[in-house]
């Protein structure tokens, strides 16, 4: 789901997508967003973005 929503496609196109009804769709991310204290998908993009550059930056740490 979040390549989808970092591919910047609609509800129903994800939805469509993972094959499941666009309220179902809708619960999930307000459940994500509930959990991660996130209000909005660019919040959640961020967040996405943070955690992988965190996990990154751990596995290959810059020398100077």
């Amino acid at each position: 789901m979040v390549s989808c929503l970092l591919a910047g496609l609609s509800d129903k196109q994800i939805s469509a997508k993972m094959h499941i009804a666009v309220p179902t769709l809708r619960t999930y991310l307000s459940r994500i967003f509930t959990k991660f204290d996130i209000q909005d998908r660019q919040e959640l993009i961020i967040y996405v973005f943070g955690q992988f550059r965190e996990c990154c930056s751990k596995d290959y740490p810059m020398h100077q």
